[in-house]
């Protein structure tokens, strides 16, 4: 079986006539065909390739969260995003076998998270079909305010749940110092705070599992510590 990428588009065609078989096929056995490998990770059964929804949100503004400075903090670096690609992206990714999409609210301001959602639902995959990663910013962490976020994502994503829930960063990425002035934050978020947060959003079925990024050796072993379950 041969793969290639083709413009937006994932050709699987047979190795011996060279025929492409993306029209011809059930999705799932397509999947099958293309060789995806999986990996356990808590109950989801996740492709060994995830899809990353960044540069979904193009040049859009990423880090007001931290201020009016870090507004234009990733201008340029994806250029404009045509909405028709991204979903012709994500749909490609998901006929090769790609079930994992990694999100996070502050990509593109939200937008990512709002159009990947969107073309999610015009891909024709069941919701059990795929998994939706997304992540809460370093400076909502606080009880009450990570729930909402969460809920907020939850809308923007256009589904009922969120599958795997992170922390995009320590609270202390947020805190307000003399070189990052405009940060929102004066004192640490306690870690066991936002994971007590997030594990009430887990019992509510709000969120499925509760993930971390961009922690260090400490932050996780304080994170673990705590009982709460962490993939």
């Amino acid at each position: 079986m041969l793969r290639s990428l083709v413009g937006s588009e994932m050709c699987i065609r047979d190795r011996s006539t060279g025929i492409s078989l993306n029209s011809e096929m059930p999705e799932a056995k397509k999947a099958k065909l293309s060789g995806m490998q999986f990996t356990k990770i808590g109950t989801m059964k996740v492709s060994n390739i995830a899809l990353g929804c960044f540069a979904f949100g193009g040049d859009r503004t990423t880090g007001e969260h931290n201020g009016a400075s870090f507004a234009k903090l990733h201008e340029g670096v994806w250029g404009e995003q045509d909405e028709k690609d991204t979903f012709a992206t994500v749909k490609a990714a998901l006929d090769a076998g790609v079930n994992m999409f990694d999100n996070a609210e502050m990509y593109g301001g939200g937008y990512a998270e709002q159009v990947t959602g969107s073309a999610l639902k015009a891909s024709g995959y069941p919701r059990d079909a795929y998994y939706v990663a997304t992540k809460v910013s370093e400076s909502n962490l606080s009880g009450d305010v990570v729930r909402k976020h969460a809920l907020a994502s939850i809308e923007r994503l256009q589904c009922e749940y969120i599958d795997l829930y992170q922390l995009h960063w320590a609270s202390r990425a947020a805190l307000r110092t003399d070189k990052y002035p405009e940060r929102p934050l004066d004192m640490e978020v306690p870690l066991e705070e936002t994971l007590a947060a997030l594990e009430e959003l887990r019992r509510e079925g709000l969120i499925k599992h509760i993930g971390v990024c961009n922690f260090g050796v400490q932050d996780l072993e304080r994170a673990l510590s705590t009982g709460v379950e962490i993939v």
